[in-house]
């Protein structure tokens, strides 16, 4: 009889391999950075299946997935072996555990979860390690395609798994799915932020929400947002990975025809500047400075993962009137950093300003009867242009403070601010005042095309 049978989640057997495999240690730019829970594959295979086999039942082994039926013996009853995941001395194992002093619960591999029982975006909600580094990050969770990215984001103490079976998620997966990420409900207003008030804010968020008890990690009561990784960490390389484009047409149907909510579902590929920044600290600086690298591409470089559904589909429609493009604009604030949804909001916000207000002002003041009118109705439409676009300004400013000081830590709109948008209110309305004075002006039609001008095309601080 075997000293040892199946141990519940299968930690005895999973602790029993890693006993076997040696410390993974990345190399060449990120080997100051490594992870603590990733190993290499067993570095003797044959002598470590001899002992798992003299340790364990052969059903707890199966059961585990660190044993598989061996296709070359299948005629003889009850032939396994172990899997070949595991008998490639330069494979990659990650632990998961609840907490760092526990076993692991599971083995990730480049398959994906070892077990076979779980997805492994699901299975690391109950990793202690995973949930601390997602509060740390704005409550994100990475997905990539490849373990070896995944083991570079976790060196770096960035929350990270892999996508696997995301491509094919449906029925009984997909509802689980749906509902540990919250993607049948409202999306968040949370924003990447490197601002100092983020952890306490995310801290006293888990406090507040009960965690379940069978995770004890808190990670159940702040569900992470899905970060789709659309380049390599582990290479430092911009290439789109191998899968993203499969993951993302499933999710488009998931999002038509089965009604998930992916508002908050993103992409991340840095620019090549950041690229470059990213590459520089990882080789001379230390893990804040490489921490504030990722942290400031994630705010500037993420995007939705597909077209936008529901009313902000608008965005990408006809230009709306300005009342409604105001109202996108002020829902985009609350939104995460998508910069091609956000720039189209400002570019909207733009066209319909010079559509709705200003270009009947200049077309209104080229008819006018006397030419001091005209100016009048000239400075009236620029100074209300600059107006309009003050007080949007002002909006995104506070917005952006209140994401990354919260409510509590900040003290309202600057008072320089409020007296330049002031001082433009009392501009318009003393030149509305003088206008009037004035005979009204004749009708003349002319083609109210965009002011060539107009410097509101698109995002403030869009490139």
């Amino acid at each position: 009889m075997h000293a040892v049978d199946a141990q519940p989640k299968h930690s005895l057997i999973y602790a029993r391999v890693l006993s076997h495999c040696p410390q993974y240690v990345s190399g060449d730019r990120w080997e100051q950075f490594q992870d603590v829970n990733a190993f290499r594959g067993p570095s003797a295979p044959d002598a470590t299946w001899a002992a798992l086999q003299s340790e364990f039942s052969t059903d707890a082994l199966q059961k585990s997935g660190v044993a598989v039926l061996d296709e070359a013996v299948l005629d003889e009853e009850g032939a396994l072996a172990l899997n070949p995941v595991l008998t490639d001395p330069e494979a990659v194992v990650i632990a998961l555990r609840n907490t760092d002093d526990d076993p692991p619960f599971e083995l990730l591999t480049s398959g994906g979860c070892l077990s076979g029982s779980a997805l492994p975006v699901m299975a690391v909600l109950e990793d202690g390690p995973t949930s601390r580094w997602s509060s740390d990050f704005d409550n994100v969770l990475c997905v990539t395609f490849a373990i070896s990215d995944v083991v570079a984001l976790r060196a770096l103490g960035i929350p990270a798994t892999l996508a696997t079976g995301l491509s094919e998620l449906g029925h009984g997966r997909l509802e689980e799915f749906a509902r540990r990420f919250q993607l049948r409900d409202a999306p968040s207003s949370v924003r990447f932020s490197e601002g100092p008030g983020n952890a306490d804010r995310l801290d006293s968020h888990a406090a507040e929400e009960e965690i379940e008890p069978e995770t004890g990690t808190g990670m159940a009561a702040i569900m992470p947002q899905l970060i789709f990784v659309d380049w390599s960490p582990a290479t430092l390389t911009l290439e789109r990975p191998e899968g993203l484009t499969a993951v993302r047409a499933h999710f488009a149907r998931l999002e038509h025809d089965l009604g998930l909510c992916l508002e908050e579902v993103y992409t991340w590929q840095p620019t090549a500047a950041e690229l470059q920044k990213l590459s520089f600290r990882l080789e001379y600086g230390n893990i804040k400075d490489v921490q504030s690298a990722v942290l400031q591409s994630l705010d500037e470089s993420t995007e939705r993962l597909n077209v936008p559904a529901g009313s902000m589909s608008q965005v990408f429609g006809p230009v709306a009137d300005h009342a409604t493009t105001v109202s996108q604009l002020h829902e985009i604030r609350l939104r995460r950093g998508d910069k091609q949804l956000r720039n189209k909001a400002w570019q909207n916000f733009g066209e319909s300003l010079e559509r709705d207000f200003i270009q009947p002002l200049i077309c209104e003041a080229q008819g006018a009867a006397e030419p001091v009118q005209g100016n009048l109705l000239l400075a009236l439409a620029e100074t209300s242009r600059l107006h309009h676009m003050e007080a949007a300004l002002i909006a995104e400013n506070l917005a952006r403070r209140v994401d990354e000081a919260g409510t509590q830590r900040i003290e309202g709109i600057p008072l320089s601010e409020m007296r330049k948008l002031l001082a433009l209110t009392n501009q318009i309305v003393n030149l509305a005042k003088e206008s009037k004075r004035c005979p009204k002006p004749s009708k003349v039609t002319i083609d109210a095309t965009p002011n060539p001008m107009n410097p509101y095309r698109g995002s403030p601080d869009s490139d």
